[in-house]
């Protein structure tokens, strides 16, 4: 908690990453905390901008 991960990776394992992460976000009864949210939706655009 608190960490930045930086991956350089193709933008597929990005996507891979992403999908893995959505639990943890607010998911399956967890409360998510607002900079979680944050965080998973900044690194969602960014992949989106990798990928058009």
């Amino acid at each position: 908690m608190g960490y930045t991960l930086r991956v350089t990776a193709f933008p597929a394992v990005h996507r891979g990453l992403l999908a893995r992460c959505q639990p943890f976000d607010g998911g399956q009864g967890a409360p998510a905390v607002p900079a979680q949210r944050k965080a998973h939706r900044e690194y969602e655009n960014r992949v989106s901008t990798l990928t058009s």
